[in-house]
């Protein structure tokens, strides 16, 4: 599980969705929250950068800064098996500006409707995390974080990764269309 979570990582860096350490990534396994340990770059990520930490309460490991926002998610909607919040370019610029983003431009997005901003609040806090959920708890499957990236969940960690790929290629036909280059 961990070994295939870390490639789909890797994934993610050669797409340039993430660079350096500028993101994080979470699995919910049956007694424990596997999330990418503090400063980890997702370009050589491996099992070994990930931390074991509990449903409810601190970690006590070295894990994302944003452990908060991920334990809160999974905590409040069960459903979801897998998240990653990464900067991509395209999503980060749309959220920059406070702009939402329009699945339905593309078949292959229409799941996601529209796709909301979260006010911003700071990294790592419990109204970051608790505007993640507001956004989330109405069935979609991402959402931008104001001057902070973008966030995709699902079921499975793959479909997560395949869902801010999309997320990404999405807002870069939505800013194509709008500035009709």
């Amino acid at each position: 599980m961990l070994r295939e979570a870390s490639k789909l990582c890797q994934r993610l860096a050669r797409h340039g969705l993430v660079v350096a350490s500028d993101g994080n990534a979470s699995l919910k396994g049956k007694n424990a929250i596997y999330i990418t340990r503090t400063m980890s770059e997702f370009e050589g990520l491996s099992v070994a950068d990930w931390r074991k930490m509990p449903h409810k309460g601190d970690p006590r490991v070295d894990v994302s800064s944003e452990w908060r926002m991920h334990q809160i998610i999974f905590q409040q909607l069960p459903e979801i098996k897998a998240i990653v919040h990464c900067h991509p370019v395209f999503a980060t610029s749309f959220a920059v500006l406070g702009l939402g983003l329009d699945g339905t431009l593309l078949t292959e997005t229409a799941e996601f409707g529209i796709i909301p901003v979260v006010p911003l609040a700071p990294p790592g806090s419990a109204d970051l995390a608790g505007g993640v959920v507001k956004a989330l708890e109405t069935g979609r499957v991402a959402c931008l974080l104001a001057q902070h990236g973008a966030l995709t969940v699902g079921a499975t960690f793959l479909e997560a990764v395949q869902r801010m790929e999309r997320l990404e290629r999405l807002a870069q036909i939505q800013w194509l269309v709008t500035h009709r280059v």
